[in-house]
């Protein structure tokens, strides 16, 4: 919020609206911004977490197969 709103101040009278409009305007006309922003996203991914997800389910549905079969 303080990187986006930093020169707004309440006599601004923004609302939800205006405020997704004004942060979609600064990432269309500094598309930086907006890698800089899905780093900082993909820093905070418990990678782990999706890898143990993903394993859990394939040895679910190899188990199933195999059951089947």
């Amino acid at each position: 919020m303080l990187e986006l709103f930093e020169r707004h101040t309440p006599e601004d009278g923004m609302d939800a609206d205006y405020c997704k409009e004004v942060a979609e305007d600064i990432v269309e006309g500094n598309p930086q911004i907006a890698q800089d922003y899905a780093n900082a996203f993909l820093d905070e991914v418990n990678w782990y977490e999706i890898a143990d997800a993903i394993n859990e389910e394939e040895s679910e549905v190899f188990t199933t197969k195999n059951e089947r079969d």
